[in-house]
């Protein structure tokens, strides 16, 4: 079973961009990796699609004001498993994000407080159906273990809410493991 611990503060190092450099391109899901992933999954105002043989998991309350849900894929021999997890925060009215540098850094603080040997990317924006998102990966070692752990952060705004998309994987699982999430991040969509 994977730890609350671990799921609650997951994110991604340098991968695959399928193709996305610029400075404000569209990112958009491959078209090659669309067969591992599920059907559309809602929270809050958006959905996405997840990843197939991922299960949702169960979490304590969230804040007021705050949903998250997390998936976790199969559980491998070593008791290690890929992790996604969506935070979105209605914003009070007073406390307007207007940067997405600054959720960011607030998103990459939490994670970085749990790795040592931490790395991690220049920030890169692109849009994800419409949505400006900033991108960070990193690359650091679990706190509390001996395991080298990769990442990817992408946060965004929309309609005063704040969004953070975040994915986690394993070294030597790490390529096709963030592969797979990622793809499954970039189809975050408004829900129709």
């Amino acid at each position: 079973m994977i730890s609350l611990v671990f799921v609650t503060s997951l994110v991604l190092q340098p991968l695959i961009l399928f193709g996305q450099s610029g400075h404000n391109d569209q990112w958009l899901s491959s078209d090659e990796l669309e067969k591992n992933l599920d059907d559309y999954s809602a929270i809050s105002a958006f959905r996405l699609r997840t990843p197939k043989d991922y299960k949702r998991l169960e979490l304590k309350a969230a804040p007021k004001g705050t949903e998250v849900a997390v998936w976790g894929g199969p559980q491998r021999d070593d008791g290690t498993a890929s992790v996604i997890q969506i935070n979105v925060v209605q914003m009070p009215e007073n406390e307007r994000i207007s940067k997405l540098e600054d959720l960011m850094e607030t998103v990459l603080k939490d994670l970085r407080s749990k790795r040592t040997s931490w790395k991690q990317s220049d920030f890169r924006l692109g849009k994800i159906n419409g949505i400006s998102f900033l991108r960070a990966d990193w690359v650091g070692m679990a706190a509390n273990s001996d395991r080298k752990l990769r990442g990817i952060v992408l946060v965004g705004l929309h309609d005063n809410r704040a969004i953070a998309l975040k994915t986690q994987e394993v070294e030597p699982y790490h390529e096709q493991g963030l592969a797979i999430s990622l793809n499954s991040l970039l189809t975050l969509q408004t829900k129709p």
